[in-house]
């Protein structure tokens, strides 16, 4: 096991939560990486909203698995720009927050 990989005291791996947390979550989760926004993961919400399997977007651009227009676009080039994290809510009154 990697050092640093156990909470002290409370003997969780943090790699295991890494990819819990994400997976059981009702909220969409994407990690996209590079000047493109490649989709590395996505978790099963994702895949329910954008009506995609998860084999059909991993490797392909966020702007191909997303519909287009989606404010989603703009923060990811705004977070790839800054380096500063920021959340897409959604819009509330369409029903449909990609």
């Amino acid at each position: 096991m990697e050092p640093g990989t156990m909470n002290a005291g409370s003997g969780v791996d943090r790699g295991i939560l890494r990819g819990a947390i994400p997976d059981a979550s009702p909220l969409p989760v994407a990690v996209v990486a590079g000047v493109g926004n490649i989709i590395r993961y996505v978790n099963s919400a994702f895949c329910t909203l954008a009506g995609q399997s998860e084999n059909s977007v991993l490797g392909v651009a966020f702007n191909e698995a997303v519909p287009a227009g989606s404010d989603c676009l703009a923060l990811l080039d705004r977070v790839y720009r800054t380096s500063q994290a920021e959340a897409h809510i959604g819009n509330e009154k369409s029903g449909h927050s990609l």
